[in-house]
C-alpha cells in the first residue's frame, strides 16, 4: 500500500493492480483530434428556452436520473442524437 490515509475497496484495488497493464490506443492522434473537436463544439453552443408539459418534463428528469446524467446534459444528448439522424 502507498502513503494513502485510506484503504481502497476490492474494486478500487483491482483497478490499481491492473494499471500497469493499461495500453495506449494505437491511433492516439485521432483521439486527440476528436477530443479537440468536442471541446470546440462545447464552446460553440447556443441557448434554448422551451416550454414542455410538466408530465414530459418529469419523465425527462426520471430518464436523466436513470442514466446518471445531469438534466441539461441528458437533454443535449437527446437533441444531438436526433440531429444526427436527420
Amino acid at each position: 500500500m502507498s502513503d494513502r490515509k485510506y484503504e481502497l475497496d476490492a474494486y478500487e484495488q483491482e483497478i490499481e493492480n491492473n494499471l500497469e497493464f493499461a495500453t495506449i490506443p494505437e491511433d492516439e492522434e485521432a483521439i486527440k483530434m476528436k477530443l479537440r473537436a468536442m471541446a470546440q463544439d462545447h464552446f460553440n453552443t447556443k441557448s434554448l428556452m422551451v416550454h414542455i408539459p410538466e408530465r414530459d418534463f418529469n419523465a425527462i428528469i426520471n430518464r436523466a436520473s436513470s442514466a446518471y446524467m445531469p438534466l441539461s446534459a441528458y437533454i443535449s444528448s437527446l437533441i444531438h442524437n436526433d440531429a444526427l439522424r436527420a
